[in-house]
């Protein structure tokens, strides 16, 4: 066996922070990284099942952990991801797109949210009623008119301080 240049323990710190496909490309840089990928903790957890999950002030979502969830996590019916201030369009579109049963989401004050999610949301989640885009700086009043147009089942959306603007509709 050849001697490792890295301790495992870097090597498997190392190879926490990649996604599957850049795991296995990593695995292959020669025997101690692959014997180190194959560690049972570094392995994907699917929630196939799981309908609801709120994630709200957990400052540390990202995008990753968005695509993360989108990809684990196709049932959701339930999202709240408020106060979560590093989310952008990105993770949220990768959500959006991967979560047809989506009926409640609640974004409010995640500033980096732009009237793109809201565009692919339209499209993608045609059961969505309820959402929450309550002091979401990135988003505009036409928006928010535009997806309760496209959307017959939205019955209540909060948008709160968009634009200066305090609007409930609950239909």
């Amino acid at each position: 066996m050849e001697s490792p240049l890295m301790p495992v323990e870097v090597i498997r710190y190392i190879l926490r922070f990649l996604c599957t496909s850049d795991r296995k490309e990593a695995s292959l840089v020669n025997r101690t990284w692959y014997a180190a990928s194959l560690d049972r903790n570094l392995q994907e957890i699917r929630f196939e099942e799981l309908q609801a999950l709120s994630l709200s002030l957990v400052n540390q979502i990202t995008d990753e952990s968005m695509v993360s969830i989108a990809l684990h996590c196709p049932s959701l019916e339930r999202l709240s991801v408020s106060h979560c201030s590093h989310l952008t369009d990105k993770g949220m579109m990768e959500v959006v797109r991967h979560t047809k049963r989506l009926t409640h989401l609640d974004i409010s004050c995640c500033d980096k949210i732009t009237d793109r999610t809201l565009d692919v949301l339209a499209v993608e989640c045609k059961w969505l009623k309820s959402l929450d885009v309550s002091m979401c700086s990135g988003l505009t009043i036409a928006s928010i008119e535009r997806i309760q147009t496209l959307i017959p089942t939205l019955t209540s959306i909060q948008a709160r301080f968009i634009a200066g603007t305090d609007l409930s509709y609950s239909l």
